[in-house]
């Protein structure tokens, strides 16, 4: 996989301001998972995952080690990276761009010299085939969150270490733990009455 991240819970008309800042209650306010046009922003790696970042190497044998990849993926990986930076470099709206498509070009909705500019590109080299995808900001990301960025704005190295020695804190911290523990205490009623067989039909 490769993506770009978005442009941050900072809104794109404040982020391009240079005037300084005069509280963190102002910096918190001008967060939000949209950009100014109230669009959707584009999400990070971890927008999508229910976890906080956490050591995959160590204790795991070599096939459970998510860095594990096949030879030939590095470069290719590598390569896209670039194209998209440059994507990023050559648009008018930079990193706030939004995510386009593979039929972005036949509507006529990008004129860029260098294409289109996707969020995600996903490949799998065993069939040798890629997919581009898009995944928005979520407000529960241990990651780009509102809620992660006012902490460390406002404790800096401490917050650092406090997410680095307790494994668990940025988990707590944006709610994850709750809604793991919601979803574990969910309860679905089963009907386990055999119905007729007449209630069928044969398609």
């Amino acid at each position: 996989m490769v993506m770009r991240h978005g442009s941050g819970p900072l809104r794109a008309t404040d982020e391009s301001k240079t005037e300084p800042v005069g509280s963190l209650s102002a910096d918190v306010e001008k967060m939000s998972l949209s950009h100014s046009d109230n669009k959707p922003r584009l999400g990070c790696y971890f927008c999508n995952d229910v976890v906080a970042p956490v050591d995959s190497t160590t204790n795991r044998t070599l096939d459970q080690q998510c860095t594990v990849t096949r030879p030939g993926l590095a470069p290719i990986a590598s390569a896209l990276a670039v194209e998209l930076f440059v994507g990023i470099l050559h648009h008018p709206l930079g990193i706030s761009a939004e995510a386009e498509f593979g039929n972005s070009l036949d509507s006529g909705s990008s004129e860029q010299p260098l294409g289109i500019l996707p969020h995600q590109i996903r490949g799998a080299l065993s069939q040798f085939s890629q997919m581009i995808l898009v995944g928005h900001s979520s407000n529960s990301c241990t990651a780009c969150c509102p809620t992660v960025v006012a902490e460390y704005r406002k404790r800096g190295l401490d917050f650092v270490l406090q997410a680095i020695n307790h494994p668990t804190y940025l988990e707590d911290l944006t709610g994850l733990t709750e809604l793991m523990k919601s979803a574990n205490t969910f309860e679905l009623d089963w009907d386990d009455a055999t119905d007729n067989d007449n209630d069928f039909v044969e398609i």
